[in-house]
Order: structure tokens, then C-alpha cells, then sequence
């Protein structure tokens, strides 16, 4: 079966198909080759996205100035990133276990209740910068087992705050938001139950809300059989034991499982929530950007007593990390520096082999790349079709 989206006829969607299945047949054919025919230079398939794991306790504080010249504002984004691995899906897990689907429905419901209080304090009542927002995001990470040739994709989840402004500087502007959010953490302690479940029940309907389009639903399909699909068929396709039959499915239903957590989640998960991921112990990213009312001075960024792989560095209260990165070739160092996420330093040797493995073991599942060039190919073969559609309109116009 094949679904084609988009402005395409029948006839064509047929043909596209046939040829689709072509390619597929011809994949399978190679995949039957013998490893005494793989050439790793030019047949190995890298396996993606690779993220990286922040260091416990430590803030990356970036600056630089803004490339375009007559920008005024200044900008900063906080990046705070979870240490324990998203939901991922309850038809990836096995055994199942509700740890990674509690923490991220709690996030969620943390992010959801941030919002509109950080607008508010620094953009109505402050008016530090025109634009200010927070948000939950996800990120992904795919690695392979070294010892039995698997392959994993870690969903990250992560919490945005944006401000533009060019009222304050960007350090400024750090402090501010650093003060609104120690302030917050108290409030969650705080927040009664029945404002609880208004954000529980606001944020559940918005999950289970039908797709309205069906560029949207494609979309979201797509890409869970893109981040999936390789962990789908390298680790499950042979077994046999009760996993198989749990394992063996995308998770479609991944927003209704997280509709029915939210709904379950506690002040006492949301506050765990809090202090797990923007507490004392976060790890996070700060990007300073700087425009012309505030440029960037380098001698300005405060002076730090240590000094680590040549980055600025310093601890405050005893306890916290932080990293002055000034220039692009510090930023290189310091991202080398980290382990691939989900891992120990003492693991990354593993890591590195695990990655070659991995893009070598993928090498051979032509039918998981062939899926990946039929979906190029759709993309490809949809937007030729609608050129050459406008393109027969406009020649069959009435000239004159």
C-alpha cells in the first residue's frame, strides 16, 4: 500500500508507486549481497541525529555578536536539558515502564503553567524585550549497542526561553530570567490543585485535538517511521519471545498515552520535574547574541579563575560549572569534549566503536535506505508533477 499527498492524479500516484516497488525490489535483492562486497567508503549509511550530553551542573554561557550589522536588539536563549530520556512510545518499551512517560508529561505540564507568567513578569510588567516565550521541545538521538549490533533512537526533552530585547544587555537579560525562574519554583510549591488541573485538562485536549490536515498527519507519520523505523527492524524483526509482539509496532499512539499520563501527573511530579531539569542540578546552553545597542565586549564577561580545555570557566556557590565560550573554535572544543547523550565518560570509547558499528550493520538493511530514497523520490516526483501542472495552465491560457 502507498499514500500519496498532494495536488497529484491518480494515474500519476499509480506510476510513482510502480516505480517505488521497483526500487524496493531491487533493494532486497541487494541486501542478499555478502560482506565481501562492502565498501565502507562509499556504502555506509550514518545513522541520525547525534546529540550530545551536557555535563551535570553546568551552564555553556555562548556569546557572540550578531552578523548583521544595523540589528539593534540582543537575544538570548536558554536551552535546559533533561538527563533521563523521553517517552518514546509504549510500543517501544519493554519491559514497559512509566518513568520516562511520567517525566515527560510532568515537563509538560511545566512548561504549559511557565508560559504565561514569564510573559507577563518580563514582557507586560518588565518589558525587558518584545519578544519572550517558552516552550517544551524534543530532540532525538540514535546510537547502536557495540557488543550486539542494535540500534536505539533516545528521544531528549528539552526546555526553551527566548527574549529579545534591546532595552537591557543579553548578560542582563540572563540574570532576569534566572531571577523569574528561582522565584517561579516557589509558586509550583505552592499551586493548588484545581490550577493543577486546569493546565492538565487545557494541555490533554490540546494533544487529542483530530489533525486537521492531512499534510500534517503525513508529516507526523513520516517521521516516526524516519526516527523508528531503523530500531523497528534491526532489533525485533527475529524475536520470539513476548517482546516480539509488543516491540514490534511503531508508536502511533504516542500523544494518547500522553494525554492519559498528563492527566494523572502531581504537584509532587511537577516540582521533581522543575528541579530535575532547571534546578541546581540542570544542565543547560545560554546564547548571547548581541546587537548594536549592547555590543558585544569581550573584556565585560566576567573573569573566571579556572580554566578548562582553554574555555573560561568558574564555580559559583561552590556548586555550579559554568562555561564562557567566545569564539567558534572554543565552541568545537568544548562540544568534543562531551559524550554522546545517554552515555559516561568511560563509555564513549564504547560509543565511538558502537557509532561504526552501527553505520556499517544499517549498511546492509537496503530496504531501510530504500524506504528513506522512496520517500525522497515522493517528495521529488510530487513537486515535478505540480511544476509541470502550473506549467501546462499557463501555456493553455488565451494569449492576447
Amino acid at each position: 500500500e502507498c499514500l500519496v499527498s498532494g495536488n497529484i492524479s491518480q494515474g500519476a500516484a499509480e506510476t510513482f508507486f510502480a516505480n517505488v516497488s521497483r526500487i524496493m525490489n531491487k533493494a532486497k535483492a541487494l541486501h542478499d549481497r555478502s560482506m565481501d562486497d562492502f565498501d565502507y567508503q562509499n556504502d555506509h549509511w550514518i545513522p541520525g541525529p547525534f546529540q550530545r550530553n551536557l555535563e551535570d551542573c553546568e551552564d555553556t554561557h555562548l556569546h557572540f555578536q550578531s552578523k548583521n550589522p544595523e540589528e539593534q536588539n540582543g537575544a538570548v536563549r536558554m536551552t535546559f536539558q533533561s538527563a533521563s530520556p523521553g517517552f518514546k512510545g509504549t510500543d517501544m518499551d519493554c519491559p514497559l515502564t512509566h518513568e520516562s512517560l511520567t517525566q515527560t508529561a510532568a515537563l509538560r505540564v511545566m512548561c504549559h503553567m511557565l508560559r504565561e507568567p514569564l510573559f507577563n513578569q518580563l514582557r507586560t510588567k518588565e518589558q525587558l524585550g518584545y519578544i519572550v516565550n517558552s516552550f517544551y521541545d524534543i530532540d532525538f538521538f540514535m546510537e547502536s549497542n557495540p557488543l550486539q549490533l542494535q540500534t536505539y533512537t533516545t528521544p531528549i526533552n528539552k526546555v526553551i526561553v527566548n527574549v529579545l530585547s534591546r532595552k537591557v544587555s543579553p548578560p542582563v537579560l540572563t540574570q532576569r530570567i534566572d531571577e523569574f525562574l528561582n522565584s517561579f519554583r516557589d509558586k509550583l510549591s505552592d499551586i493548588s490543585e484545581d490550577e493543577i488541573r486546569n493546565h492538565t485538562d487545557s494541555l490533554s485536549r490540546k494533544l487529542l485535538k483530530p489533525v486537521q490536515k492531512l499534510e500534517t498527519e503525513v508529516d507526523m507519520n513520516f517521521n516516526k517511521i524516519r526516527r523508528y523505523s531503523p530500531e523497528l527492524l534491526d532489533n525485533y524483526q527475529d524475536l520470539d519471545d513476548e517482546c516480539a509482539e509488543i516491540k514490534g509496532k511503531l508508536p502511533w499512539q504516542t500523544n494518547k498515552s500522553l494525554a492519559a499520563a498528563i492527566q494523572k501527573v502531581t504537584r509532587e511530579d511537577i516540582v521533581h520535574a522543575w528541579d530535575s531539569v532547571i534546578g541546581q542540578r540542570r544542565s543547560r546552553v545560554v546564547s548571547h547574541i548581541y546587537g548594536s545597542s549592547f555590543p558585544l565586549n569581550i573584556d565585560s564577561i566576567p573573569s573566571n579563575t579556572g580554566s578548562r580545555h582553554g574555555l573560561k570557566s568558574r564555580k559559583k556557590n561552590g556548586v555550579r560549572n559554568i562555561v564562557q565560550i567566545e569564539s567558534m573554535e572554543n565552541l568545537i572544543e568544548n562540544r568534543l569534549r562531551l559524550v554522546p547523550y545517554g552515555n559516561s565518560k568511560a563509555d564513549m570509547s564504547l560509543t565511538t566503536t558502537s557509532t561504526q558499528l552501527c553505520m556499517k550493520r544499517l549498511s546492509q538493511n537496503k530496504v531501510v535506505m530504500a524506504g528513506f530514497i522512496a520517500g525522497a523520490s515522493l517528495l521529488l516526483y510530487t513537486l515535478n508533477t505540480i511544476s509541470s501542472r502550473k506549467q501546462g495552465e499557463r501555456n493553455d491560457r488565451p494569449k492576447g
